[in-house]
């Protein structure tokens, strides 16, 4: 009797996970299509102006969504998954509330002073880019990885569903999309605002200051960090222009597909591999990294007849072959993002982020110099761009590696990964990835 009893107790178990597992690949492969599918749909469709200044926009806000709201949303992995758990989902709701309001009326105020719409629409799309941060991070503490890979998805949903609705009208102007995303932003900050107010607990301040204490020297790598991310559109636009950010974005985007392995793994065992330690991590990350980089390899040998097979309107013949150029440097950075953010969970967890944050900082600097020095002298094209950009992630990857070197947690297997990843895409670079007739 017994025995029967613990049988069918261990099937029904079994089959409760089976059902979780599958419902997190469904949330997992519907998210991951809509964040990647999303844009590259936005660039068949429109022109390189419009698509180049919504992914301006989305790289940007996610930069300024961490300088808005990271110094709380930051500090959730360590307060929540401590031996002392401290919840503080009311406090994030009201960061983002009160952040998203001084964003809305700064982005009306600069839109009136200077009627500088891709600016404006910077300011707009970082209330959704704060919601999915905030949301994101609630939902790996909890566990609840499905939700988890949902709203990780969700601004560039919300950017790509805004945008294709604007198709209706007979005139595709961003001033359109301006008015969407204000109106989206304020429901969101009213949302955000009621839900800070209903789910109030006790403590509410000394709780506040804990996540403060916590989250802010992560918060300062999060933010150069961000900022390495966004940075590539940013120089481009600022140096080049927003029709060679359609180019490089697109590029991206694709190079993106690369990040499903990496993603798949990091989401689902999101708690498993923040406690692990740092041993077993250094021999565990180079597998699924290594998954990706055969993935990312894969794309780029297919990445010419991806394009033909496409066809996006935001890329002319002459900016296709561009593409096509660069993207195996594109690829590198692709790769070395997930490689950094990696690391990343050993430098949060044994508290060298403020040290990471400098030297980061150091890194971000010097690349910055030569992106001015490049423009200044002439010298700056796209492809100086993209080597330059993964020029400065594996030197922050070096850093991080370094840092934890010093503090006796060596990682030599994803240091000679990284060697080996870089030095492939520089190859693949120079060689060039045939064009088929």
């Amino acid at each position: 009797m017994n025995l029967g009893h613990a049988r069918e107790k261990a099937f029904g178990l079994a089959r409760q996970h089976g059902r979780a597992a599958l419902a997190y690949v469904a949330a997992f492969g519907a998210s991951k299509a809509l964040v990647v599918f999303g844009p590259i749909l936005l660039a068949k469709l429109y022109a390189p102006d419009v698509y180049g200044a919504i992914e301006l926009a989305l790289s940007t806000s996610m930069f300024l969504a961490t300088l808005m709201s990271g110094a709380v949303t930051s500090a959730v992995p360590r307060l929540h998954l401590s031996r002392s758990p401290v919840i503080i989902d009311d406090v994030i709701a009201a960061t983002v509330a009160c952040a998203g309001i001084i964003l809305l009326t700064l982005a009306l105020g600069l839109f009136a002073a200077t009627g500088r719409q891709s600016a404006t629409l910077c300011l707009l799309a970082t209330v959704p880019a704060m919601v999915q941060g905030a949301l994101s991070v609630h939902f790996l503490a909890a566990r609840k990885r499905s939700l988890a890979a949902l709203s990780s998805a969700s601004a560039t949903i919300t950017a790509t569903a805004t945008a294709a609705a604007l198709l209706l009208l007979p005139a595709v102007k961003l001033s359109g999309l301006l008015l969407m995303y204000a109106l989206i932003g304020a429901v969101l900050v009213a949302l955000a605002a009621r839900l800070a107010l209903s789910r109030r607990l006790p403590d509410f301040q000394a709780r506040a200051r804990k996540a403060v204490t916590v989250g802010l020297p992560i918060l300062a790598y999060g933010l150069v960090a961000s900022w390495i991310a966004a940075s590539g559109r940013v120089y481009i636009a600022g140096f080049l222009s927003v029709e060679t950010v359609a180019v490089y974005s697109f590029a991206f985007r694709i190079a993106a597909m690369a990040l499903l392995p990496y993603a798949l793994i990091t989401s689902g065992l999101f708690a498993q591999v923040y406690r692990m330690r740092t041993r077993r991590f250094d021999r565990l990350a180079p597998i699924y990294l290594g998954l990706t980089a055969l993935f990312g390899l894969v794309l780029t040998l297919a990445f010419p007849r991806l394009l033909l097979l496409l066809a996006p309107k935001a890329l002319s013949p002459e900016t296709r072959l561009l593409a096509t150029s660069v993207f195996a440097l594109v690829m590198g950075q692709v790769i070395g993002w997930a490689v950094s953010a990696s690391i990343f969970l050993r430098i949060n967890r044994t508290g060298l982020a403020g040290k990471a944050a400098i030297a980061t900082a150091l890194v971000a600097a010097a690349i910055g110099a030569a992106f001015l020095i490049m423009a200044r002298t002439g010298h700056l094209s796209l492809p100086v761009a993209a080597l330059l950009l993964l020029v400065q992630e594996f030197a922050q990857i070096a850093m991080l590696i370094a840092l934890l070197w010093r503090k006796g947690l060596p990682l030599p297997r994803i240091a000679v990964f990284s060697v080996v990843l870089a030095a492939a895409s520089i190859g693949l670079y120079l060689i060039g990835v045939p064009v088929p007739g």
